[in-house]
């Protein structure tokens, strides 16, 4: 049976990003009970393969077509807290940058064209809330924001690639290509 995988741009673990949005990730996991996970822009979703060598393989593949396009170095530039009404896709830092384009290659390279249009997007909170809660929660974000939001924002040459068949809790980091 084939695993689903998903391509994630992380901030680094000692950057200021990577601490604002865990934190903000895991306040929330902790007061609403929402799941919690690794900070992370998803680049594309999803990868079948039966293996982690198999999926590690297709992104490398991939890798190749980036760099072909010139696209090597990643900046997500977080412009402002957003809410949606998709489980993966309820709060949300928005972004700004290259990402649609890098996402348009991933869609051709898996051959995948009936997706709904790219969001590129970094979730804060997964889960099914009421539009009041999601304002209170989306209000809460923006409180936190720093004036200047690139002390939120990241910049990164790397691709994970994440088995993400089941639970959050079940989620793991199969690789990763640098570009």
């Amino acid at each position: 049976m084939s695993k689903k995988y998903s391509l994630w741009l992380c901030p680094s673990q000692d950057s200021t990003a990577f601490s604002f949005i865990s934190s903000i990730i895991d306040q929330f996991a902790q007061s609403i009970g929402a799941p919690q996970f690794s900070p992370h822009l998803t680049l594309f979703s999803p990868i079948r393969a039966d293996t982690d060598k198999e999926a590690l393989d297709q992104v490398a593949g991939f890798a190749s077509k980036l760099r072909e396009h010139k696209l090597t170095d990643f900046p997500v530039n977080i412009v402002d807290a957003s809410t949606g009404h998709k489980f993966h896709h309820c709060l949300f830092l928005e972004t700004c940058g290259a990402l649609v384009d890098a996402n348009s290659i991933a869609r051709k390279h898996w051959a995948v064209a009936s997706q709904s249009p790219y969001q590129p997007h970094v979730s804060l909170v997964y889960g099914e809330y009421d539009t009041e809660k999601l304002n209170s929660l989306q209000r809460q974000v923006r409180a936190m924001l720093p004036t200047d939001m690139a002390q939120v924002s990241f910049k990164t040459n790397k691709i994970y690639l994440v088995e993400t068949s089941g639970a959050c809790a079940q989620w793991y980091i199969a690789g990763h290509v640098t570009l």
